[in-house]
């Protein structure tokens, strides 16, 4: 080939090499501009694969690179990550990019777990208050139900003391006794007598005793305030909850309800009390025959029926020697009133007004 042909057919392949592009460059620039129009998950693998793939001679591949992981990690934030993962500045260090609450839910909330002792103010990040509740309802049983039934002979039996002033006792002053202290001056010696007025009766005593429910905790719900900061794409700057609340953020709402599809997926349940209507059926006693036979009329020195008897007068008997300023009747009753229908439990206790929360992991 002549001299001047040779030196054409160079110049030419040298001019093809400097007009041909590199193609790593070409690559990187087109995964950016994808990244710029799609996801941030394609943007992150774009940059993993770019740097991944390249030694510090390609300097400006690797600034292509970073470029378009910062655009992932913003596009991330729109998605719900947190501000630690972002360095989302709306929502600063202490919160995270999350979601308002569904129409028909309250929150974003709080809680705090009081088992004893006062619960917690609300935080100012959290002001408003939520609902107090509380949490692990311990059934408590049924009512303890008793029945006594006591014989009434007081109401029974008509007594009177007679005073004499002699021991031939054909002088007196009576007086009508009863069970409480009447001052009646005996001076030298007297009698008692005690008759039967009225059916005895029995008196009943129903026992009733309705064991507290008991609970695990109570709960005291914060709410975010009316006006949070709003981040990536219709999202709410959360707070990180405090020391003294619990870590989830919730919604929540009365009822027994499902939780809603989202972040806030994990439910429990709360209560407001309790509806009790546990009782205790009626108590019955029988009846009993008796007489006054056993009453006694006790004599003592001051007018209070104070300290120890000097005398006591049997119902019915003679004139005996009795000095002293008041009498009271007593009596011994022997008889017993049968019960004829016992108490029993009715009714039931259960935990009530319920409270969904629904929070996150």
């Amino acid at each position: 080939m002549p001299l001047t042909n040779s030196l054409s057919l160079l110049c030419l392949v040298t001019i093809a090499a400097a007009c041909t592009s590199n193609p790593i460059a070409q690559e990187t620039a087109t995964d950016g501009s994808s990244s710029g129009s799609g996801g941030g998950t394609t943007a992150t693998t774009t940059a993993s694969t770019t740097l991944g793939g390249e030694d510090s001679s390609s300097s400006g591949v690797d600034s292509l690179s970073s470029t378009s992981a910062t655009a992932s990690a913003t596009t991330a934030d729109g998605s719900g990550s947190t501000a630690a993962e972002t360095g989302d500045p709306e929502c600063g260090p202490s919160a995270v990019c999350g979601q308002p609450a569904p129409a028909g839910w309250f929150g974003p909330a709080i809680y705090s777990r009081v088992v004893e002792g006062d619960a917690p103010a609300c935080p100012a990040e959290y002001p408003s208050g939520g609902p107090t509740v509380l949490e692990g309802y311990h059934d408590p049983g049924p009512a303890l139900c008793d029945c006594e039934c006591n014989l009434n002979m007081m109401q029974t039996c008509s007594a009177y003391v007679y005073g004499h002033n002699n021991s031939s006792c054909n002088t007196y002053n009576y007086s009508q006794v009863t069970e409480a202290c009447s001052a009646v001056s005996i001076t030298a010696y007297a009698q008692f007598y005690a008759y039967l007025q009225n059916n005895p009766s029995c008196m009943q005593n129903k026992m009733e005793e309705f064991p507290a429910p008991q609970w695990d905790a109570s709960i005291k719900s914060c709410k975010l305030g009316d006006n949070p900061t709003s981040c990536g794409e219709g999202g709410i700057c959360t707070p990180v909850p405090g020391a003294d609340f619990e870590a989830p953020v919730c919604i929540y709402k009365q009822g027994d309800e499902a939780c809603p599809a989202g972040p806030y997926s994990n439910k429990v349940t709360f209560f407001t009390g309790v509806e009790d209507s546990r009782d205790c059926s009626s108590c019955t006693c029988g009846t009993v025959a008796a007489n006054c036979d056993n009453a006694v009329a006790d004599v003592y020195t001051g007018t209070e029926c104070a300290g120890i008897p000097t005398s006591s007068l049997a119902a019915n008997g003679g004139c005996v020697p009795a000095v002293g300023g008041s009498i009271a009747m007593a009596i011994d009753e022997d008889s017993t009133c049968p019960i004829t229908a016992t108490p029993e439990p009715t009714g039931s206790i259960a935990a009530v007004g319920e409270f969904t929360f629904c929070c996150t992991g």
